[in-house]
């Protein structure tokens, strides 16, 4: 059995395709969706679309599409 990720409680865009991630425990992470971005998530190199991430289900995503 895996242990239970954090769940993602806010999410902050921020430059160069990061993104700063607090988690239910207080804890803050900056995560880099960078190798995402050729073969996955190639949307998400429009600045636009990418700064409207959001927190859903305790991860993140954009519209129905998650990380």
């Amino acid at each position: 059995m895996e242990p239970e990720r954090p769940k993602v409680t806010h999410v902050e865009p921020k430059d160069n395709h990061r993104l700063l991630l607090t988690f239910a425990n207080g804890e803050e992470r900056i995560f880099d969706t960078t190798p995402y971005l050729k073969n996955f998530f190639s949307e998400l190199e429009d600045p636009s679309y990418f700064n409207k991430v959001v927190v859903e289900d305790g991860s993140i995503g954009w519209f129905g599409r998650q990380l």
